[in-house]
């Protein structure tokens, strides 16, 4: 709630009685809260922002997903079963999230009180369609998880390669079940994410009218979400600890972990390169047999950072703006912040889906040969069912 928002209500009764209800439930939302509609100028940037984020991240992770499945090349390598996981995951967010992004910047309850949910999509009955607003919260959560242990497992896989390679039964082993291990992120992410669908619920973030007591809540005001305000303390305190649980967990704990796997690479590649056996095994490499291996274990590691660096940069916001809620009391202060971060997070979060088919061209010569060869199969095709068709 505001500051006066008794006067409020009773101003915003007095100007637009006569008139519609919405009118005066907008009035006081946009003095108490965050306005319920986008404005225009706002509206239409973010509209083009999100339909580029969209066609092109669905298109770039269909085609690698593609790519890596008619690739025998590809297929056979453990980074291209990451990248496919990477990809399957990241097409799922953006197909259940995108959609109803649209629809908040229409109805933003989200922008309003501290929860993170959706805003409440309302039939002609006024019934909020909190099945589908949970089961797509339950998906976001899914890939986003899916993400951070596919990421993870691919760093622990690298740091194997790299730092014991004297020990290649475990290798080996670990590569011989990637396919279990990454169904497993799958199974693991699914029941991470339950909670978080189970908690959903449809409620009034306004659930009186100050000047008429028998008005009943705002109608306007009905989102499906999960609450951090108006409720008791035991749901507040089991809404915190989810949150809390869920950033450390798969967010802060593996970028601990992936952050001490790359030291560690790094460190055992600067000792092998100080070590005078290992200086006779450089002068090795600049032979073109010998040094493929090498470029290529390199190639993999750059590639595995510049994953790893979008991942973080793109979550890190979606962190922020689920936890100030348990910070940030200002009733004035922390609808602003929100607002702001609401935009930001939202962008990047979906963003990751467009920066990682576009960092597997750059890096992946590989990656961009199958692409060349779809294309060609595709291009020869469509000549002969042209010469066919004369």
């Amino acid at each position: 709630m505001c500051e006066n928002d008794s006067l409020i209500a009773y101003y915003c009764d007095s100007l637009y009685r006569n008139e519609s209800s919405e009118l005066m439930e907008n009035c006081y939302l946009e003095q108490c809260f965050i306005p319920k509609r986008v404005p225009y100028a706002l509206s239409v940037p973010l509209t083009t922002v999100y339909t580029f984020i969209f066609g092109f991240g669905l298109a770039g992770n269909f085609l690698t997903s593609i790519a890596i499945l008619f690739s025998k090349d590809l297929l056979a390598t453990t980074t291209a079963k990451y990248l496919l996981n990477l990809a399957i995951a990241d097409m799922i967010t953006l197909i259940s999230g995108i959609p109803f992004e649209s629809g908040k910047r229409d109805d933003r309850g989200n922008g309003m009180v501290g929860e993170t949910g959706w805003s409440g999509k309302r039939d002609g009955r006024g019934k909020g369609t909190q099945s589908k607003e949970g089961a797509a919260a339950c998906a976001l959560e899914t890939t986003y998880y899916v993400s951070a242990l596919t990421i993870l497992a691919f760093a622990f896989e690298r740091y194997l390669a790299i730092c014991h390679v004297l020990f290649i039964r475990k290798i080996v082993f670990y590569q011989q079940h990637l396919d279990k291990l990454l169904i497993s992120c799958w199974i693991l992410a699914i029941l991470s994410s339950i909670p978080y669908a189970i908690n959903h619920k449809t409620d009034y973030l306004v659930d009186k009218w100050l000047p008429y007591p028998d008005y009943g809540p705002l109608k306007s005001t009905k989102v499906c979400m999960l609450p951090l305000m108006n409720n008791d303390m035991e749901t507040y305190q089991k809404l915190k600890l989810l949150f809390h649980g869920s950033a450390f967990v798969y967010f802060l704990l593996p970028f601990f972990v992936i952050s001490v796997l790359y030291w560690r690479i790094q460190k055992n590649s600067r000792s092998r390169m100080m070590d005078g056996h290992s200086r006779r095994w450089v002068q090795r490499l600049n032979s073109n047999k010998d040094a493929k291996p090498h470029k290529k274990g390199i190639q993999i590691l750059n590639f595995l950072v510049s994953v790893v660096a979008v991942f973080f940069t793109c979550y890190a916001p979606f962190q922020a703006q689920r936890l100030i809620f348990f910070y940030i009391d200002d009733p004035q202060l922390l609808p602003k912040i929100n607002e702001y971060l609401y935009i930001i997070s939202g962008i990047l979060f979906y963003l990751s889906g467009v920066l990682n088919p576009f960092l597997y061209n750059l890096i992946s010569p590989k990656y961009r040969h199958a692409l060349q060869d779809i294309f060609r199969s595709k291009s020869s095709s469509i000549k002969l069912n042209y010469e066919t068709a004369l």
